[in-house]
């Protein structure tokens, strides 16, 4: 009986992720974002990040061999919403992607961290397109 109680509560957790999923997805899906990355207070360039049905990417990501990348979203206030994705490359190693969205605007860190090398810290702040 408490085995059956638990998978039900699994079960109610799953079903009530996927359904925040579906309800905060019209907040990025379809939008692309003009970014400005930065290392410090050194700008380094300007890309677009875009969301479709729950997938993100860089302007860039085919050059780095990253394919399009699940996200996850969370509400953190009522218009602040937060995602997070973590996006593989073979050659450049992992990137680590926390933003948030307000309006209109998109801010966030991302951690780079190459095979045997010290992780690079990029901030970066856009708008949407």
């Amino acid at each position: 009986m408490i085995k059956h109680a638990v998978i039900l509560i699994y079960l109610l957790c799953f079903l009530f992720e996927m359904n925040a999923q579906n309800n905060f997805q019209n907040t990025f899906d379809g939008k692309t974002f003009e970014i400005d990355n930065y290392i410090g207070n050194k700008f380094l360039n300007t890309r677009d990040l875009s969301f479709s049905n729950l997938h993100v990417e860089e302007s860039e990501n085919d050059d780095l061999g990253i394919n399009k990348t699940a996200y996850k979203i969370t509400q953190i206030h009522d218009n602040l919403y937060g995602f997070s994705c973590t996006m593989m490359s073979p050659e450049y190693g992992k990137m680590v992607w926390f933003g948030t969205k307000n309006g209109n605007q998109i801010s966030g860190d991302c951690l780079l961290a190459k095979n045997g090398e010290k992780p690079i810290h990029y901030t970066f702040i856009g708008k949407m397109k």
